[in-house]
C-alpha cells in the first residue's frame, strides 16, 4: 500500500491489516534559530482505511451415493484476494461426523468405503480463515450443505 503526500513525497506501507483504519503522521525537527534549539513539529497527518479482504468462497454441486461411496463436486471455489484459509468437507452418517478431507479447488470428490447402511448422508462445507483484519483465525464456519436420503438398498 502506499500513499502520496504533500510536495511529491510518498509513503510506502506494508503489512497492513485488511478493512482497519490508520492514523498517519509525519514530523519533522525543525531549528528555527530562535534559541529554542531543535523541535519536533507534526507537519502532515492522514487517515486512510484500508481495503476488506474477500473471504474465500466454495459451494457444493452435486452429491450421490455411489456402492460403498459418497461422491460430490464442490464448484465456485474462489480466493480473488489470496487469503490464508482452509476449506472442510465433512461427512455425516445420520447426524454423526463419519469423515473429513481438505479440498484444494473445484472439482470431483469421493468418500471411499464409507456407506454403512445409514439412512441419510449430509456434506457440509467448513472454511477456516484469517483476512488479516485483527482478528486472527476464524474457525470453523458453515459455508454449503447437501443431504441425501438412502432407501434400504438391501430392498
Amino acid at each position: 500500500d502506499s500513499m502520496f503526500i504533500e510536495n511529491g513525497l510518498k509513503l510506502n506501507v506494508f503489512n497492513l491489516w485488511s478493512n482497519y483504519e490508520y492514523t498517519f503522521h509525519i514530523y519533522a525537527q525543525v531549528d528555527y534559530d530562535d534559541g529554542q534549539g531543535v523541535q519536533e513539529v507534526l507537519v502532515f497527518t492522514e487517515k486512510i482505511t484500508t481495503s476488506a479482504k474477500a473471504i474465500p468462497s466454495a459451494s457444493l454441486g452435486t452429491m450421490a451415493v455411489d456402492g460403498d461411496d459418497v461422491t460430490f463436486t464442490v464448484t465456485g471455489y474462489s480466493n480473488p484476494d489470496n487469503v490464508t484459509f482452509e476449506l472442510r468437507a465433512v461427512l455425516y452418517e445420520d447426524g454423526v461426523e463419519i469423515a473429513q478431507m481438505v479440498i484444494n479447488e473445484s472439482g470431483s470428490y469421493s468418500f471411499d468405503d464409507v456407506y454403512d447402511g445409514g439412512s441419510r448422508y449430509t456434506i457440509r462445507l467448513y472454511i477456516d480463515y484469517d483476512v488479516n483484519d485483527s482478528k486472527g483465525l476464524i474457525e470453523d464456519v458453515h459455508i454449503d450443505s447437501m443431504s441425501v436420503i438412502i432407501a434400504d438398498k438391501n430392498e
